[in-house]
């Protein structure tokens, strides 16, 4: 092949509905761990810390117990591991400690769930802050939880305090078994200044092949223009995360803090995780290690409120 060009003709994307079961949803409350049964399966949420702990289907844990990040369940996605054309940028993301992000929830106990029409809603409200910022922003997160196991996630941020910040999105970490990827999207590494090579279709491949070889570790693999993602044992159960509106896809054996410490391609391992992004922005590449930063559309230079939203589905038998 020596060159290719794609036509498409209808960019909407329908995404699928909740498909409600007959399955009545039920819920434990205690002090602080509220537990909600669906069709096949239970997650705990923690309401002090506003953490998914876990989320059984089928009777397979699909949260990681002990993630790289410290933090289990769905979190927030801000940083990427600098690219080569991030080397500007990155000193301001580094001197806040945007790498070493922390947060806190400040959603009251009394508040954090409701039960509706066979449904479970749980709100977070988590105050952002770094070694250097005592408040970097404010990350909101409402879950719907289906009775099918379904969840819907609507996130927002506020007031952040990040120049070009590289991504906003929401991150979970899997257990690293699950490590088959079936996603529809760009079929290959992509940001949205940098995917004229780049044609849409149905891909599979291992979550180890999602990673690029650079020889300076680098955020990799990104997929823009993704409307659904599967991630899923050899069994085929797992995680869809879909959405309407397009996102950035990603998924490692590693996270962006780790990629971003290793100095040489061969410092980056594999860990006991599968590291994965549902971005609904993320930086463009430009071209800054020898011109401009990303320019326009492709460069949120400040954020004062972004908002977005995906569902995520277990699947599998």
């Amino acid at each position: 092949e020596i060159a290719r060009e794609q036509i498409i003709l209808n960019s909407k994307y329908n995404a699928k509905s909740a498909n409600e079961s007959d399955f009545k949803i039920k819920t434990e409350n205690s002090e602080d761990k509220l537990v909600v049964t669906f069709e096949k399966g239970e997650l705990v949420y923690n309401k002090t810390t506003g953490e998914f702990e876990s989320y059984i289907y089928n009777g397979k844990q699909f949260i990681n117990s002990v993630p790289l990040a410290h933090s289990k369940g769905f979190t927030p996605s801000l940083y990427r591991a600098p690219l080569d054309n991030d080397m500007n940028l990155k000193r301001g993301w580094h001197k806040k400690g945007l790498d070493n992000l922390s947060y806190k929830n400040k959603t009251a106990v009394k508040n954090a769930y409701k039960e509706e029409n066979n449904t479970v809603i749980i709100n977070s409200d988590f105050k952002l802050s770094t070694s250097q910022l005592n408040n970097a922003g404010r990350f909101s997160v409402q879950y719907t939880v289906h009775s099918n196991g379904r969840i819907d996630v609507e996130y927002k941020y506020k007031n952040l305090k990040f120049y070009s910040v590289p991504r906003l999105g929401v991150q979970i970490e899997m257990p690293k078994e699950f490590s088959n990827v079936t996603y529809f999207g760009y079929d290959m590494e992509s940001v949205s200044d940098f995917k004229e090579h780049t044609v849409y279709g149905i891909q599979s491949l291992k979550v180890s092949n999602m990673h690029h070889r650079y020889i300076k570790p680098q955020e990799s693999g990104m997929r823009f223009g993704t409307y659904w993602a599967r991630v899923t044992d050899d069994d085929g159960t797992g995680f869809e995360f879909e959405s309407e509106n397009s996102f950035v896809f990603g998924a490692h054996h590693y996270n962006s803090e780790q990629c971003a410490k290793a100095a040489h391609a061969e410092d980056l391992k594999e860990y006991d995780t599968t590291d994965v992004h549902i971005d609904g922005y993320m930086l463009g590449a430009g071209s800054n290690a020898c011109g401009p930063v990303p320019l326009g559309e492709h460069n949120k230079r400040s954020v004062l409120s972004y908002e977005n939203s995906f569902s995520v589905t277990p699947v599998g038998d």
